[in-house]
């Protein structure tokens, strides 16, 4: 060798091609470590005996938490199902009467539910109602009081003592006041059902015909690869407590157009409990649900891990078995946030933070998403995910043609990309693409917020949604890793046929990698063009 050649030159690079290599470093090196994380974890053994208990969550990365911890307290079965379970739904709360969209926003809703009162339970019902518009008339007069130019000044020095004393206790006492409200809360769930109604002008008076019904709870059990039932099947929407918080709905259920997935989840265990639907499941469908067995709604609140259940409709032989669940429901929550958290008393500590004015960070939300896993449940069960991953149960034993994993890829995994962009353009530009510092944030005529005394309105998530201070990230920026545990031939006939996925792949907005059923499980990671790397 000649030491005294001379060197070959270096091709010069700019700094945003090198910021690039680094990227692509960082998210190889993400999913080197998943891959081999799915790869050497053992495989969880199928449960041969029927479980106490079935829980369904939505896919959201903070579900991974509560699944983990729920698991842990017996025997308990979980599944991962988008959301809005399935009910393409627009929701008129009794509390506002204001009509909500509950189902992703790219959906048009084919429903609008509204509640009725349960039998026997008429004159709560109208108690509730009158109760409720007292409540809203107090509201609308504070606000009014506060807004109209000739008493603004007045009222807020005539009340300024009695503000401040509220403060005081919203500052010091959060917590305890939390708790307290819980307590007294008068909520209409436990007096009313939803109901639901076509929005077809053509339908509309006949309510939602037979087949719809049957169609959605079909859905939900095809797409999570169901097996067997127990005696309680809940669905447990979720969405996120937290006080004077103009970024709140960021929190709840994006599957749901960020609004709360608890009304979504009571509507498909009704009708999951409805005997004509139990019917043509059976006799056309071959899916047998056993009459000992109850659907149940509930509600995850991703702030303090407490799961509420909306358990009206529960017969008394089912008594025992729900008492026994809410009580390692309780403990699961007490695991779980300090898990989150790493204090002892966590729950008190999450309390507090969900009803503290002044907290700029309730939760992290799903801050740190990186990954998107399509499989059964036995092969992320005996992991711990760290809340980085979102989770869609799936059996393609039970999907052979793939219609259900085509549904998945074309829903849920383009919906979670959406988010994934969401987090990681609000991290790597908040000034642009995010929502500026909560600190100096100014709302704006209610829709929206400025930061300071102007500018334009600000987008995207706010600074302590993503980064831990001014100046240090929390939030790793990683474009979404899709581990999809199926037959590779599956996999690229569906990816063959839908150019809007291909595209999505080819411009590396989502990595896909297949871990191959009918090839020992042996991982390929998609290249573009439609070719596959192992």
């Amino acid at each position: 060798i000649d030491v005294l050649q001379k060197p070959t030159a270096v091709t010069s690079i700019n700094d945003t091609e090198l910021k690039y290599v680094w990227l692509k470093a960082w998210e190889a090196s993400w999913q080197k470590k998943i891959v081999h994380t799915l790869k050497t974890t053992p495989i969880s053994a199928e449960n041969s005996e029927v479980p106490d208990a079935q829980l369904v969550f939505c896919i959201d990365t903070r579900s991974e938490l509560i699944r983990r911890h729920v698991e842990a307290q017996g025997n308990y079965e979980t599944f991962g199902y988008a959301g809005f379970f399935g009910i393409a739904m627009d929701y008129t709360n009794l509390e506002d009467n204001i009509t909500r969209k509950s189902c992703p926003p790219i959906v048009g809703s084919a429903y609008q539910v509204t509640e009725v009162a349960l039998t026997g339970h008429r004159q709560e019902m109208l108690a509730f109602k009158k109760k409720n518009e007292v409540s809203k008339f107090k509201n609308y007069f504070y606000k009014r009081m506060k807004n109209m130019l000739p008493s603004t000044f007045g009222f807020v020095e005539g009340t300024g003592l009695f503000y401040g004393f509220s403060l005081v206790g919203r500052t010091l006492l959060s917590g305890s006041l939390y708790r307290y409200k819980n307590k007294k809360n008068t909520s209409f769930e436990g007096i009313a059902e939803p109901t639901i109604n076509c929005t077809n002008a053509d339908t509309a008076n006949e309510g939602i015909p037979l087949a719809d019904k049957v169609a959605i709870v079909k859905s939900a059990f095809d797409l999570t690869g169901w097996k067997n039932f127990a005696p309680l099947v809940v669905f447990a929407g979720h969405g996120s407590h937290t006080a004077n918080n103009p970024f709140a709905s960021s929190l709840d259920c994006g599957a749901c157009a960020a609004s709360p997935g608890r009304h979504n989840a009571r509507m498909l265990a009704k009708l999951a409990n409805l005997n004509e639907v139990r019917a043509v499941l059976s006799a056309e469908h071959n899916l047998n649900i056993p009459s000992d067995t109850v659907f149940i709604g509930a509600e995850h609140n991703t702030t303090t891990d407490e799961i509420e259940i909306f358990d009206a409709a529960v017969p008394a032989s089912h008594q025992a078995k729900l008492q026994q669940l809410k009580a390692n429901l309780k403990k699961a929550q007490a695991t779980a946030t300090k898990d989150r958290w790493g204090v002892e008393n966590s729950v008190q500590f999450a309390e507090r933070k969900a009803n503290n004015w002044g907290e700029t960070r309730p939760e992290w939300g799903l801050a740190k998403n990186a990954g998107f896993i399509v499989a059964p449940r036995n092969l992320t069960k005996n992991t711990n995910l760290h809340s980085r991953c979102f989770l869609h149960s799936y059996d393609w034993k039970q999907d052979l043609e793939g219609t259900a994993l085509e549904g998945i890829m074309q829903g849920p995994m383009v919906v979670t990309q959406w988010i994934n962009n969401h987090y990681y353009f609000s991290t790597v530009d908040n000034k642009t693409f995010g929502g500026g510092s909560k600190i100096t944030h100014n709302i704006t005529g209610k829709f929206g917020v400025v930061q300071g005394n102007g500018g334009d309105l600000k987008m995207g998530l706010p600074l302590q949604s993503v980064s831990e201070t001014d100046s240090k990230m929390y939030h790793q920026p990683l474009r979404l890793s899709v581990v999809i545990n199926a037959p590779l031939a599956t996999v690229t006939s569906i990816l063959s046929r839908n150019e809007n996925l291909k595209t999505l792949l080819d411009n590396e907005w989502i990595y896909l990698m297949v871990m191959d059923a009918t090839d020992n499980n042996s991982v390929k990671t998609y290249q573009k063009g439609l070719k596959w790397k192992c």
